[in-house]
């Protein structure tokens, strides 16, 4: 599940799921109720930016919880200027904890 969310906008979301089935869920409870304990869930992300009382967004302050499974969650909270970077190191530590 991919999610955007805007929290001085709480009607602003965009989110996907996948899994290694293929099945794909629009509510996560219910997508993860349906995985086994053993499945891992691909690129399960969230990213939150916040934004100032005035509409400012606070410096790319972005968080990320990669769910690799049912039981474990990885969670990140960032500021960066390089985006890139940040899908960088989420990638390494979701790929790494992937192959264990």
């Amino acid at each position: 599940m991919l999610q955007f969310r805007n929290q001085s906008d709480p009607q602003f979301q965009i989110s996907t799921a996948r899994s290694r089935s293929g099945l794909t869920k629009s509510d996560p409870d219910q997508y993860c109720d349906q995985l086994n304990q053993d499945q891992v869930l691909q690129n399960q992300i969230q990213i939150s930016i916040v934004k100032l009382n005035q509409g400012q967004v606070l410096q790319n302050q972005i968080q990320i919880s990669i769910v690799i499974s049912s039981t474990k969650t990885r969670s990140y909270e960032i500021r960066s200027r390089s985006v890139l970077k940040l899908f960088n190191l989420m990638l390494l530590d979701w790929a790494t904890r992937s192959l264990c």
